[in-house]
């Protein structure tokens, strides 16, 4: 899968490919159909002082998508099924 991770304690972010998570009974993996950034994002970019105390490289960040579940729990919590938006 795709991800940004921000590496190292200074300026800058990848866009790179990673291992997708293995996922646990009670766990939902979803996919991202579109994402974008948040103020937050611009800041762990630049290495602010903001950032600096406040996140940990190394990291994939991102919270700002929509996505879909492209695999359930297999316990049936979270009440999610194949394909619906979470």
């Amino acid at each position: 899968m795709k991800a940004v991770v921000k590496r190292r304690r200074r300026k800058g972010m990848k866009f790179v490919d990673v291992s997708t998570p293995k996922i646990g009974p009670r766990d939902v993996l979803v996919k991202v159909k579109v994402t974008s950034i948040c103020g937050t994002d611009v800041h762990i970019y630049d290495w602010t002082r903001l950032a600096q105390h406040r996140f940990t490289p190394p990291r994939i960040i991102g919270h700002e998508f929509v996505d879909y579940c492209s695999d359930p729990a297999t316990t049936g919590w979270p009440p999610v099924k194949r394909w619906e938006r979470t």
